[in-house]
């Protein structure tokens, strides 16, 4: 049986996995992200899918992973659906 939240996430009409972007000295780029992510807000979409999805997964520690998920709930939470991805490069 779905939960609540699978439910709601199952009537959402526009989600997309947003890309992670990156500074020249391998950090994530969080200005730049911030802004990404209020483009998409301002566009239509729903929901976001955090953190790998575009395939630079295997490029996040994990602690980067975990930090990229928290940090766009406690910023966009409100405004929009937060899909956190949880793949990763092991069996």
């Amino acid at each position: 049986m779905a939960t609540p939240k699978t439910l709601e996430l199952r009537k959402l009409r526009l989600m997309t996995a947003i890309k992670t972007p990156y500074t020249a000295d391998g950090n994530v780029d969080l200005p730049a992200f911030d802004k990404i992510v209020e483009h998409q807000i301002a566009n239509g979409v729903e929901a976001l899918i955090v953190g790998g999805t575009t395939g630079e997964g295997h490029l996040l520690s994990w602690e980067e992973h975990l930090f990229l998920i928290a940090h766009t709930k406690a910023m966009f939470g409100s405004k929009i659906a937060i899909v956190g991805n949880t793949g990763g490069m092991c069996t």
